[in-house]
C-alpha cells in the first residue's frame, strides 16, 4: 500500500508520497523512494496497490504516450486494455484480486496548467482524465470533510500548503489501521518517509517532508502519538489467491 495524495493547486500541483513497502504480514519490507519521473512525458508518476503496478504503468501505459494530455484524451482504451491483458497473462500479480491505481501529472499545454490523469484497476467506471484531486489510502468521511473545510478556510486548493496540510493528511493516513481480507486487523501502511513532488510550468521539484525514523525494516509500522479515530472503517491491500491460502494455513496452525 502506498500514500498517494493529488492536489491541484492553481498554477502548481503537489504529489505526496511515503516510502515505505509492506509485505503481507504488515512488515517493512523496504524503505525507499516511490513513485517516478517520466522524462518523454515531461510527468510524474505514482502507482498504488500492487507492488507490481509501477512496472506494469511505466512501461505498458505510459511509453505509448507523448504528453499529459495526450494520455489524457486518449489513454483511457489503452490502459484498460493493458490491464485486462495483464490479468489473463500473470494474475498473481493483476489479476482481480491485486487492485492498483495510478495517478500521473503533468503541465498540459492545452490548458496552460497542471493535469493530472488517475486510473484505478478495479473500478469499471473510473477514469479521470482532468483530476483535481485524490488521496489514498482514504479515510473516514468525517476526517475527510474535516481536511476539505480545512483548505476552504485556507483559501481553497491555490492556498495548499504540503509541510501543514500534506503532512496532515499523510499523519492521518498513517495512523489509519486496515483490516487485510483474511480478517487481520491493526496494520498499518504508510511509513519510512514523506516526499513532496511539486509542479509547476517550470518543471518538478522532489523534496523529503519528514522522516518516521522509528520505522525499520523487518518491523511492522507503529505510529507514535497517534490515535486511530473511533469511526474508521478501513479496508487493506487485498490479498491474491495464493496468500489467502498462506493466511488460512496460519491461522490453522494458529
Amino acid at each position: 500500500m502506498t500514500a498517494i495524495n493529488f492536489i491541484q493547486a492553481g498554477p502548481r500541483a503537489f504529489l505526496l508520497v511515503d516510502g515505505a513497502v509492506i509485505d503481507t504480514n504488515g512488515d517493512v519490507l523496504a524503505i525507499d523512494d516511490k513513485g517516478f519521473a517520466v522524462p518523454h512525458m515531461i510527468a510524474y508518476a505514482a502507482t498504488n496497490g500492487s507492488i507490481h503496478a509501477a512496472d506494469l504503468v511505466r512501461n505498458g501505459i505510459l511509453a505509448s504516450f507523448e504528453d499529459i494530455d495526450d494520455l489524457a484524451n486518449h489513454g483511457e482504451p489503452i490502459t484498460r486494455m493493458v490491464r485486462d491483458e495483464a490479468a489473463k497473462r500473470m494474475p498473481d500479480l493483476y489479476g482481480d484480486d491485486e487492485a492498483w491505481s495510478f495517478v500521473v501529472m503533468g503541465w498540459s499545454a492545452e490548458k496552460d496548467r497542471p493535469r493530472a490523469v488517475y486510473f484505478a484497476s478495479n473500478l469499471d467506471t473510473y477514469w479521470n482524465a482532468d483530476c483535481e484531486n485524490t488521496w489514498a489510502p482514504t479515510l473516514e468521511p468525517d476526517w475527510t470533510r474535516e481536511f476539505i473545510a480545512t483548505l476552504r478556510a485556507a483559501g481553497g486548493r491555490a492556498r495548499f500548503d504540503p509541510e501543514t496540510h500534506g503532512m496532515a493528511l499523510m499523519e492521518a493516513q498513517r495512523a489509519r489501521q486496515s483490516t487485510w481480507t483474511d480478517g487481520r486487523f491493526g496494520k498499518h501502511f504508510v511509513g519510512g518517509h514523506a516526499d513532496v513532488i511539486e509542479l509547476t510550468r517550470d518543471g518538478f521539484t522532489r523534496r523529503r517532508l519528514h522522516t518516521w525514523a522509528e520505522d525499520r525494516v523487518g518491523h511492522p509500522i507503529e505510529p507514535k502519538g497517534l490515535t486511530r479515530p473511533a469511526n474508521v472503517t478501513a479496508i487493506g491491500p487485498h490479498l491474491n489467491r495464493r496468500q489467502r491460502r498462506a493466511a488460512a494455513r496460519r491461522k490453522a496452525v494458529a
